[in-house]
């Protein structure tokens, strides 16, 4: 599964346009500036992804998951390196604990900074792509990347993973996060024949 050149800049030109509009969301969650890093973008084997998130062995990631649907299927994820999750949500919530696990509260804070990014992301591929979109309420999830991603159980090699790379900059700390959409074969072939359309638009 690859993505010609002119693709790949379509889709993060989409992404852009919904980063940016997430960013000045969270930032006001925030109540301050959100710099973000241009993103990078590549489809992998899910059974590959977890090596690509380039998390150190045995760390451990949070993740947003919200489930979308329309003329392409699949999940989107917001992932966080443990470390960086803790960082964001003691912005969020600066009476939280110092030390810890995440408390209820915090994981609710967490999810809604998920929702905030993966939902303005998909609304921009729906606008711009002139389709529906519907997403179900997004959760919240912890553990090992092969955990979160789902290759610990196995998966089907037909199963593959877009994986976004973007960072994000709040208070002059970088904190890094992952948007990765978990598609199966037909889903991606669907968003390419979408992606296509939208490239030949511009061209015309």
């Amino acid at each position: 599964m690859q993505l010609t050149e002119a693709e790949s800049d379509a889709i993060i030109e989409l992404f852009n346009l919904g980063m940016g509009r997430a960013a000045g969301a969270l930032g006001q969650m925030v109540d301050a500036e959100v710099a973000l890093s241009v993103p990078s973008l590549e489809i992998v084997r899910r059974t590959d992804a977890p090596d690509q998130l380039g998390c150190p062995a045995g760390q451990r990631i949070c993740a947003v998951r919200q489930t979308f649907a329309g003329p392409f299927d699949g999940q989107a994820m917001l992932i966080f390196p443990e470390g960086s999750s803790l960082e964001l949500v003691r912005r969020l919530l600066p009476d939280s604990p110092p030390l810890g696990d995440m408390t209820d509260l915090e994981e609710e804070a967490l999810t809604e900074v998920g929702n905030v990014i993966l939902n303005h992301c998909l609304a921009s591929f729906a606008n711009l792509l002139h389709s529906e979109i519907r997403t179900e309420i997004p959760i919240y999830q912890i553990g090992r990347p092969e955990e979160i991603i789902g290759t610990a159980a196995g998966t089907t090699a037909s199963t593959y993973v877009l994986i976004i790379r973007v960072d994000f900059g709040l208070f002059a700390k970088r904190i890094e996060g992952h948007v990765l959409f978990l598609q199966d074969i037909a889903s991606i072939q669907a968003f390419q024949t979408a992606i296509r359309a939208f490239v030949a638009s511009m061209d015309a």
